[in-house]
């Protein structure tokens, strides 16, 4: 599965550390929610970034996982780029958890599969 990364205001300018940081920390939460989901069609995180005074930055994610039976989108803000990455990772695996246990009510004690 191929992650896509795209960049909107502001984020054009990110550094190559930057966007490897942001396919690094992705490619690891794809990791733990292959756990849950049989078949994923598609990845999207877009990053924007706002500047409203001086050198300080405002990073805003939005991530995108499209599965044949579920759609999950999540988004996070922060003023530190890995920070706000996590977070918005956190959500989705925290999301995707909470709908597949929802699911998989029958099978107490195993992880449910979507």
């Amino acid at each position: 599965m191929e992650i896509k990364l795209s960049c909107g205001k502001g984020g054009e300018n990110l550094s190559v550390n930057d966007k490897e940081l942001i396919n690094s920390l992705a490619e690891e939460c794809l990791a733990k929610v292959e756990r849950y989901l049989k078949e994923i069609i598609s990845f999207d995180v877009h990053l924007k970034c706002f500047q409203k005074q001086g050198n300080i930055k405002r990073f805003y994610i939005n991530a995108r996982l499209v599965a044949p039976r579920h759609n999950f989108d999540v988004s996070a803000e922060n003023w530190i780029l890995h920070d706000a990455v996590k977070e918005a990772m956190g959500k989705l695996l925290n999301e995707i958890e909470h709908k597949c246990r929802a699911s998989d009510s029958h099978g107490a004690g195993r992880r449910g599969k979507c």
